[in-house]
């Protein structure tokens, strides 16, 4: 992939995005969608032109999006998947093992 299609995805994910419906099972107490929307708006504030970046606790490369809080929002191409980690000051990505949709990820951290 180019850094222009991962971008093209990731707003595309976001687009997308519908949040999970009340009678689902959640854990603790689900958020308003307000607060939802708040936090896509963060979101969107912290997308970041995608760039390729190693990870320290595996032996593969991911494509870091996102960035707010201390924590970073990663895709991994390999897995078809977003995470969350933390960025180190080599510019390495360790992963937290918090997997899944690029919202639901961001919401995580």
């Amino acid at each position: 992939m180019k850094p222009k299609e991962v971008a093209a995805a990731v707003l595309q994910a976001i687009d997308r995005y519908r949040p999970p419906l009340t009678g689902q099972s959640l854990l603790g107490r689900p958020w308003s969608l307000e607060r939802i929307e708040q936090e896509i708006g963060k979101l969107r504030q912290s997308l970041l032109l995608p760039s390729v970046r190693p990870m320290s606790n595996q032996p593969h490369e991911v494509w870091l999006v996102a960035q707010r809080d201390g924590y970073v929002v990663f895709f991994d191409e390999k897995g078809a998947e977003y995470g969350l980690g933390t960025l180190e000051e080599d510019g390495r990505i360790e992963d937290i093992n918090v997997r899944g949709d690029l919202v639901g990820c961001f919401m995580s951290r």
